[in-house]
């Protein structure tokens, strides 16, 4: 079994994981269930792009037949009179 510690984190309190938990589980969002004698912790699968990232978009780009991302790439959005 491995212990933590209870922190303090700005105005809130809160736990460090162990890396090698984190790099075992390979996850970086949790989800928090209350349970009657304890909290239990379980790893969320989440998607490998979290955000609009550019480079990682161009980088899934690379195996794609579309062009989708070169037209968003030229895409002058500042330029054109938006019609409402």
């Amino acid at each position: 079994m491995t212990t933590a510690n209870i922190i303090s984190i700005g105005t809130s309190k809160g736990i460090r994981i162990p890396k090698n938990i984190i790099e075992h589980f390979g996850f970086d969002k949790v989800s928090l269930e209350i349970l009657k004698d304890g909290l239990l912790i379980k790893p969320l699968k989440t998607s490998k792009i979290s955000s609009w990232d550019t480079k990682k978009l161009r980088e899934l780009a690379k195996n794609d037949k579309s062009d989708l991302i070169d037209d968003f790439a030229t895409c002058d959005v500042e330029q054109k009179d938006w019609e409402w």
